[in-house]
């Protein structure tokens, strides 16, 4: 249940700009991990990164309430 998705800032890009703005960034990288129904509050990770910080940002996105199926 993963979208990985990466933007590609080698080039100038308006839109990447204006997402590493709204995060306060003036540059890359910058990582987010996005919870299920929530697409406005991203959980911004650290800029080094490793394995393990990667797993235990997706394991509270899955347990987020709104990770469950709703039938």
């Amino acid at each position: 249940g993963v979208v990985p998705f990466r933007g590609d800032f080698t080039t100038y890009d308006e839109q990447i700009a204006k997402m590493l703005q709204h995060h306060g960034r003036a540059g890359v990288p910058l990582y987010l991990v996005y919870k299920p129904g929530e697409p406005d509050r991203p959980e911004e990770l650290p800029t080094t990164i490793s394995k393990q910080k990667i797993i235990n940002a997706l394991d509270r996105a899955a347990s987020s309430p709104k990770a469950e199926p709703t039938w």
